[in-house]
Formats: structure tokens, sequence, C-alpha cells
């Protein structure tokens, strides 16, 4: 017989297998049962219950003892082999000392006299009833901690030790990231991913955190088995029993090695973008510097080349015929020394350029006479050096000089 149809009043919602050989009593006390329960299963002898167990996997299983085919006690033994925590109730008019002593080795849970009383059933079965709440939260718990894990394991690097720092679990992810396996890495100090790049004071101040049963954050660097690293961000928690004792810890970790490459390229293309941002805001402070200086005026660099000129520049050169020099100064491509070293020389003595720039102090300025192939000009050369540039610069500027004036 199987019954799980509906009652006025709201039943508790346990499932039961009844077990009787003796009809009248099996189909009364069935009848009874279902007023209280959600479902109720009958079988008439132990091979047809453990036939209807297997089907059904009943919370509570109510057995008499002397059945044909198979006793309850044979039946509850085979049930205890399937489910050593089935909850079996004996209802039995006989109190003989070996079937007593039978189910009491078997762990029976409750015992009922034949005649049975209908109170007395339920107010036994209502206890049991505590214990198959009490397994079912327990089921939902570990069921939910379980989805917990999976979603965990799913996202993150995951790892237990005992309080030695001995590895007892790693998860796939762990193994996929060192490069080892399960069995390289279980029962392994977890220093084996230890980078000798991490200071030794990282980890003494996370022992110290952990064996105080406090959890503990922070970024380490690992090392693969291949010898190449990678950087996660950790939390290790130290797991607690009811004393409070420290039993374990886990760590999970989140791989960011991609997230610092990233970062530091970010940096780099940062300090990029603002070298060139200063440069040009110097470039442009040169031009500045020179459109308003009211004589010609150069800016050398350091290999001698002119790389900013004024108009006034270019007057000069024009004023005295010098039209390959005025030239190549629109191209870019007069280089300074030129002008000291040829044979129609703007100076009265030759200048080692080079020597001069050196000697030069940051905020220092040096005057030199030069002559213009002209009989009465003469200009003045001042040379200053700039300062805050990424490469060396010189500023020169003439001045006119009219030495009778002077003497």
């Amino acid at each position: 017989m199987h019954d799980s149809s509906p009652s006025g009043k709201e039943r508790l919602n346990v499932s039961i297998l009844y077990v009787e050989d003796e009809e009248n009593i099996r189909q009364v006390l069935a009848k009874i049962l279902l007023r209280k329960f959600k479902e109720v299963v009958t079988a008439s002898n132990g091979l047809e219950g453990l036939e209807r167990y297997m089907e059904n996997k009943p919370d509570i299983v109510i057995t008499d003892i002397r059945m044909p085919e198979m006793s309850g006690i044979e039946m509850s033994r085979r049930i205890r082999a399937i489910d050593p925590d089935a909850l079996i109730v004996i209802t039995t008019a006989f109190t003989d000392v070996e079937h007593f002593l039978d189910a009491v080795n078997l762990g029976i849970n409750r015992f009922i006299l034949k005649p049975i009383d209908a109170e007395k059933l339920e107010e036994s079965i209502y206890e049991l009833v505590q214990t198959v709440n009490k397994r079912q939260d327990f089921k939902n718990v570990n069921q939910l901690l379980n989805e917990y894990k999976k979603a965990v394991d799913s996202s993150a690097i995951v790892s237990k030790t005992n309080k030695r720092g001995i590895i007892t679990y790693v998860n796939e992810a762990f193994c996929h990231i060192s490069g080892y396996s399960q069995e390289e890495l279980l029962g392994k100090p977890h220093n084996i991913v230890r980078h000798p790049v991490t200071p030794k004071q990282v980890f003494k101040e996370m022992w110290e955190t952990i064996l105080a049963g406090k959890i503990w954050k922070g970024t380490v660097q690992n090392k693969k088995k291949d010898g190449s690293h990678y950087t996660v961000e950790a939390t290790i928690v130290p797991i607690l029993d009811a004393k409070g004792e420290i039993v374990e810890f886990i760590a999970i970790r989140y791989d960011i090695t991609e997230l610092l490459e990233i970062q530091k390229e970010m940096e780099r293309y940062r300090v990029k973008q603002l070298t060139q941002s200063v440069q040009k805001a110097s470039e442009l402070r040169l031009e500045t510097l020179l459109s308003a200086l009211p004589h010609p005026s150069f800016i050398i660099d350091s290999e001698d080349t002119i790389i900013a000129f004024n108009h006034h520049s270019e007057a000069l050169f024009d004023l005295y015929g010098h039209k390959g020099w005025l030239e190549k100064l629109k191209k870019g491509s007069l280089d300074f020394k030129e002008l000291a070293d040829s044979e129609e020389s703007l100076f009265l003595s030759p200048i080692d350029w080079k020597h001069l720039i050196l000697e030069l102090e940051p905020q220092e300025s040096k005057k030199l006479l030069l002559a213009i192939p002209s009989p009465s000009s003469r200009y003045i050369l001042g040379l200053s050096r700039l300062q805050g540039e990424t490469k060396e610069r010189l500023l020169l500027t003439l001045t006119p000089f009219n030495p009778e004036e002077a003497s």
C-alpha cells in the first residue's frame, strides 16, 4: 500500500515505511499515521519491506519482528547496511531476550509493544521527526556549503593546510597556476610555492596573525614549478572548532599578475606622456624666449646643431650676404661649429664649444667678442646654459658692440 492523499489537516512532511504481516493491524495503523504524516508506504513482510525501502528511501521505518519471508530484525540489519543512520522502530508482542538483544545490537531507535498504543507510537515518531529535521537541516547546510565551495573553487585559487602549514587540500585552479599536480602538493609544506622575492617579514607577520586566530590579507608573489612567478591577493582564514581551537587554515587567492602588468604598462605610458608634455612645454617656452629677445639668438644642442632661432638671426645672415648659411639655418641643418671653423668665421678666434659647454654652470653666462665681416661691426656673444632640459642646450645671443664707442 502506498498512500499520500491529502487530509483536512496539514500533515508533517515525513515519509514512513510500515511493515506488518497482519493485514488488519497494518491497514488500521496506516490510516492513523496518514492523518499525521504526509506519506505512508506499507509492506506485508521483511522482504517486501526491504524492496519498498530501496524504492522510496523513507525517513522512518516501523516494523514487526516476526514475519514470513524475512523477519523484521533481518530486514533492519540489511537496511542498516544500506544506511547506517536509518531510523527504525520495532513493534512486537514478543519480549524474549534473543530478539531484544538483536535489536539492541542493531541500534534500533525505538521499541513499541503490541497491542500498539497509537498515542505512544505517535509520540515516538515525533521524537524521531526531530532527528529527521536536524538531519535535513544539516543536509541543507552541507549542500549550501558545497555550493559555496563550488562558487569559490570556480573563481579563486584555494588551498587548506594544517596548523603546521602542511597542505591538505588544493583546488584545480591552484594546480593550474602553480604547475604542480595535486599529488605533488598534498602533504608538502605550503612554502613549496614561496618565491624568494617576497620578504620573510611578510610571512612572519602572516603566521603571527593567523596563529592568533585572526584573518590575514596581503599580496604575495609565488613561484611556479617551472621557476616563473605569479602574484596573488591572498586571504587566509583560521578554521576553529567548537572550543575555539584552530583546526586548520583555508587560503583564498586571486591572481593579479596580469592586473599588475597592466598597471605597470599604464604607469610607463603615463610617464612617457608626461615627459612628452614637459618636452612640448619646454619647446614652447624656448620659442617664446627667442621671439622676445631683441638681438640675433640661437639655441644649439649637444651635437652643435642649431635647433631654434629668431627672426633677428635670419636678418643678420641676410644682411652680410651669407645666403648659404641662411638656407641651412632655415632647413635646420646649420651646424654652429661650422660657423666657428669657417674661413668666413664670425669669431676672432676659434672656440672649443664642447669644452665651453662643460665649463658653464647651470646659471652661468659667458661673453666672447666675435667679428662679423664688416669693418665697423662687432658683436658680443653671450652664452647661457639652459636648465631643466632632457638634452644639453646652449643659448647664444649676439649683442651689437662698437669698439670705437667703447674706447
